[in-house]
């Protein structure tokens, strides 16, 4: 993966555009209400969640229904992914951008709660070298990070350890995909792309010993892997290969209707849903069939629930799968987080 994610690519000039204008019609200083209206929050909820939203990042307080913008959006570019801290006191969010409307660049960052000032942690050093998807280490101390890197003179596709207090960054596993860091910090889940699929391989970080979760061409789409709070499960969006039981219809006539007739956005590629697999290896459950846009999960923090961002909204589910509940729609693209 030489670059950014292939879907903010893609987005960058119609980004660009988009953001150029609502920073045009905002004045400076001024925050911009949340898109979409006021959240509607079912009784119940508690905690909060952190998600992409208006190319920014927002907070969503489960017990008041407060939403309120903590990071603004790039002058041309956008956050495109959000995380709390174990202590739910800090931030941690990546950014991508396009520099003087030429140059793409990236950016890590962690933003205090308390209203203390951000804090840059790495950035693009050169045209063409990214940082993204920032995850939490256990003691809230360091981070795991996706650096890439393609130019005459620097290729770089790893995931990267930061010792927040130091800065030193520390190569962890030697390939590139969207990935996730088990709370313990003893395993790694990344998405492995090839030339002909994707699948989930588990790395034991102390061990160095792999395992495969969910094989190639078992699904045609794989993202956003999540663990558990007890490192038991992985949930995952994917869209399941034609073919497979339960997955898109195998038929010529049906492969068509499922593409073209499926009444929810398809913009950005196939329909997925949310699914889980245990962390060891075992039977994939589909926890959803809301056939959505890009959808990325969150676990609540006593796992009784999930969190979900698609293209089309914001939705929580029980975790053991079911309908699902509308907090905000449209949804947006990128990531939630959810804390106490």
């Amino acid at each position: 993966m030489p670059g950014p994610d292939r879907t903010t690519v893609s987005r960058t000039a119609v980004l660009a555009a988009v953001v150029a204008s609502l920073i045009a019609c905002s004045q400076p200083g001024e925050e911009a209400p949340l898109s979409g209206g006021t959240p509607a929050v079912p009784a119940g909820l508690s905690g909060r969640l952190v998600f992409t939203r208006d190319a920014g990042l927002w907070m969503l307080d489960l017990a008041t229904g407060q939403a309120a913008e903590i990071v603004r959006a790039p002058d041309l570019g956008q956050v495109i992914s959000g995380r709390w801290s174990g202590d739910g006191s800090r931030v941690v969010w990546s950014s991508f951008e396009v520099r003087d409307r030429r140059i793409p660049v990236s950016r890590i960052a962690i933003t205090p709660m308390d209203g203390s000032p951000t804090q840059e942690v790495v950035g693009s050093e050169q045209a063409g070298e990214f940082f993204q998807a920032p995850v939490w280490g256990p003691d809230d101390q360091s981070l795991y990070v996706l650096h890439t890197a393609q130019s005459a003179s620097l290729r770089i596709q790893q995931i990267e350890r930061i010792d927040l207090g130091t800065g030193d960054r520390t190569p962890v596993v030697n390939e590139a995909g969207q990935f996730d860091v088990s709370a313990d910090g003893r395993l790694l889940a990344i998405v492995r792309s090839s030339s002909i699929s994707q699948s989930i391989v588990i790395y034991d970080l102390k061990s160095g010993e792999t395992h495969e979760v969910i094989r190639e061409r078992q699904f045609d789409v794989i993202a956003y892997p999540r663990f558990d709070r007890d490192s038991a499960n992985v949930v995952f969006s994917g869209a399941q290969a034609a073919g497979v039981s339960g997955g898109r219809p195998a038929n010529a006539v049906g492969l068509l209707a499922s593409t073209f007739l499926t009444p929810v956005a398809e913009a950005h590629g196939l329909p997925q849903d949310i699914w889980s697999v245990p962390t060891g290896g075992g039977p994939v459950k589909r926890l959803t069939s809301i056939a959505a846009d890009e959808p990325a999960a969150s676990w609540s923090p006593d796992q009784s629930r999930l969190a979900i961002l698609a293209i089309e909204a914001l939705w929580v589910v029980p975790s053991t799968g079911g309908a699902p509940t509308v907090l905000l729609s449209p949804g947006y693209s990128g990531t939630v987080d959810w804390t106490r």
